[in-house]
């Protein structure tokens, strides 16, 4: 994920890819969503979760590593829609 924000940078400000960012992860469906925003922006471990969710640590694991993968792909799809737009 880091290689297109990275890469998308001279087209982008900081605010603009935050907001690429944000509407990708809305875009996620519920159980992706939940487990980036849980791990990456709010800082619970893998084994925080699982014991308020009953989720196992692996299963969350799993969820979150495709949840990264689609996100990866969502993001790229957006700056290269927008490339023709900046």
């Amino acid at each position: 994920m880091a290689e297109v924000l990275h890469q998308s940078n001279d087209n982008y400000t900081s605010d603009q890819m935050i907001v690429v960012l944000k509407k990708c992860i809305e875009e996620l469906k519920p159980a992706y969503k939940d487990i980036i925003i849980a791990v990456d922006f709010e800082g619970y471990t893998y084994r925080e979760i699982s014991t308020k969710t009953g989720i196992s640590i692996g299963t969350l694991m799993s969820r979150r590593h495709r949840a990264i993968a689609v996100l990866y792909k969502k993001i790229e799809v957006e700056i290269n829609k927008n490339k023709n737009i900046l």
